[in-house]
């Protein structure tokens, strides 16, 4: 493995254009549930850009070459990732999340019971052949707003926000998505069937991100959207331009998480 990127990966530089994701075998998915009630849709709670950090390649390069090895094989060819700095561990040792055409990786930091530094690695094993994207390109206009949807729950009563077992910070993040977008990252979930973790991570500069990424994994799916985002002259976040790949896997196995 390349010490500065994940194999497979494809990492765009600051102002350079985004390829598009490796996905050679995938095949679309569905836009929408068939019957039941609409996906619920959430106000975005913003897109701020945080003070000058290391880069995830930088950080990437950090991990040691043992980890970053095995991230490379469980996830097969690489989709899109992210490193960041753990701020509870003791060594602030950096955490990375790796997605995969063959698993959803993290890698975290912990001290085990000896006092040693060490690192848990949890993966969602994809079911193989299972992998579906689809294509959204957001363009509203300068006055169109989307505002936030309730779905309409059986007898008439509203789902709340932990009912997909989404925080609030993780439903503010899906918020500051396409409607389209949220209801096919959120399509495979339930209160029976929930999202068991929510992970996200952009960078770019103002009015205009150069990657973004969030993935939802439950127990049996993992959704994610991978993409560019724009903010045109005349136009806010609230009805920014965006350029994103909807995925979507059937999840065979769950090791850790």
């Amino acid at each position: 493995m390349s010490q500065g990127v994940p194999p497979g990966g494809l990492v765009p530089q600051e102002g350079d254009a985004v390829p598009a994701p490796r996905t050679p075998s995938s095949q679309p998915a569905r836009a929408s549930r068939q019957g039941g009630p609409r996906t619920q849709t959430y106000q975005g709670s913003g897109l701020p850009l945080g003070s000058s950090r290391p880069t995830r390649e930088e950080t990437w390069a950090a991990m040691s070459a043992k980890i970053r090895d095995r991230l490379g094989e469980l996830a097969g060819d690489v989709l899109e990732w992210f490193t960041e700095g753990e701020s509870t561990s003791v060594e602030d040792r950096p955490r990375a999340v790796v997605l995969g055409t063959r698993a959803f990786c993290i890698a975290e930091p912990r001290i085990d019971s000896t006092g040693r530094p060490v690192y848990v690695l949890n993966h969602y094993e994809f079911v193989p052949g299972s992998h579906k994207k689809i294509q959204v390109e957001h363009r509203p206009g300068r006055e169109d707003v989307a505002a936030p949807r309730a779905a309409a729950a059986a007898k008439g009563s509203l789902p709340k926000t932990s009912d997909l077992g989404l925080s609030k910070r993780d439903a503010g993040q899906l918020g500051n998505l396409p409607p389209k977008v949220q209801e096919l990252l959120q399509a495979p979930f339930s209160s029976m069937d929930p999202v068991r973790r929510c992970e996200y991570w952009y960078r770019g500069r103002p009015h205009r991100l150069d990657s973004y990424m969030l993935v939802l994994a439950g127990r049996h799916f993992v959704t994610a959207a991978i993409g560019t985002q724009q903010v045109p002259v005349g136009h806010t976040v609230a009805n920014a331009h965006w350029n994103l790949t909807c995925h979507r896997f059937a999840v065979d196995r769950v090791v850790g998480t």
